[in-house]
């Protein structure tokens, strides 16, 4: 059943539900990449509550009956730096997107997809980034479906 979710700025009394879905993603990540993901928290209370605060920053939630924050998004802007090779442009980063494992499938995760494109629209940005881990398949897809395309690829060789 898809739901149409009530999107919202994040708030202090949010935190401890965002803690909650982070512990939730942090588990994903360490089920794909145990080597390089423990299971945790990206962010403590503190931190979360500096970034909902922080102008360079938008921390959204998706709320549904029943699910207060069944979801939420973390993006920063960030400004362009000096480079000689690269075009200075103003970039939308998605730090992390997490729909609760219960809400998943119901349209939470695209209602905020479109809610950072509208935020970064509205800041005047050149375009929204984010990177996915090898693993995550159903993320890759999910983003793919949104229309995003892979920008560029980091490799690596285990030792």
């Amino acid at each position: 059943m898809i739901t149409t979710p009530t999107l919202r700025p994040a708030t202090a009394a949010d935190v401890p539900r965002l803690l909650q879905l982070l512990t939730q993603i942090s588990l994903l990540h360490h089920e794909a990449r145990p080597d390089l993901f423990g299971i945790g928290q990206k962010y403590d209370a503190s931190e979360l509550l500096a970034l909902i605060n922080d102008p360079m920053h938008w921390v959204f939630v998706a709320d549904v009956p029943g699910m207060p924050v069944a979801g939420y998004a973390i993006c920063q802007q960030q400004e362009p730096e000096a480079s000689r090779v690269l075009c200075p442009v103003r970039t939308f980063y998605l730090d992390d997107l997490c729909v609760d494992r219960a809400c998943q499938g119901q349209g939470v995760g695209t209602a905020l997809m479109q809610a950072v494109r509208q935020e970064a629209v509205r800041r005047h940005c050149h375009h929204l980034t984010l990177h996915v881990w090898q693993g995550n398949d159903s993320a890759r897809t999910f983003y793919e479906a949104q229309g995003l395309r892979p920008m560029y690829t980091a490799m690596e060789c285990l030792l």
